[in-house]
């Protein structure tokens, strides 16, 4: 995990943010204290996205 200032984040954004999409976490840090983090989303599959729908409909039959 990379760490990195407030005030790198304020000016570095666009970089930091590609670095996450690339699949890094980051920890935003004031005073040398972490306090955020920037972490990729997880990734869905399209049997997770429709796992809701197929649930409903089988109980919908009975």
């Amino acid at each position: 995990m990379c760490t990195a200032p407030v005030i790198e984040v304020k000016s570095h954004v666009s970089a930091l943010l590609a670095a996450v999409e690339a699949g890094e976490e980051i920890a935003i840090t004031r005073h040398e204290r972490s306090v955020a983090q920037l972490i990729p989303p997880p990734v869905q599959t399209a049997a997770d996205a429709f796992r809701p729908l197929w649930a409903s409909e089988t109980l919908d039959r009975f």
